[in-house]
């Protein structure tokens, strides 16, 4: 009776140890600081690795982690980059200030590489 207890346990302690060292999820919400609006878009990226996510349109977001302590960075075009420190899986909300350098304008510019002689005379501006 002792061995097939001892037996059932091995079994368990065996199947319950892969499932702690699996990623934990890390959730939370980005806002806005000015706004105090979720902010859609946000990159949320693991710093020291590729594995990110973005921000759906509630701002919300989740992501993976497979090993503690990490850092997660937080940023987004027209905001000040954010990082922050984790021990374990939790909530992290996050508010993300407006940077002090905004964007004025963007140039976009394009070159082809190959003009037909019809279309050389054609350009657009504004």
């Amino acid at each position: 009776m002792d061995k097939i207890l001892k037996s059932k346990l091995f079994l368990c302690l065996l199947f319950c140890v892969p499932i702690a060292v699996f990623s934990q999820q890390v959730t939370g919400t980005v806002t806005d600081g000015a706004t105090n609006m979720p902010l859609a878009g946000a990159n949320v990226i693991i710093k020291g690795t590729s594995t990110g996510t973005i921000s759906d349109f509630d701002g919300k977001f989740s992501i993976n982690v497979s090993s503690f302590p990490a850092t997660l960075v937080f940023s987004s075009l027209g905001f000040t980059t954010m990082e922050e420190q984790l021990t374990q899986a939790r909530v992290v909300n996050v508010t993300l200030q407006e940077s002090a350098t905004a964007l004025d304008e963007i140039v976009i510019s394009g070159l082809a590489s190959s003009i037909k002689r019809s279309n050389a005379a054609n350009s657009v501006s504004s």
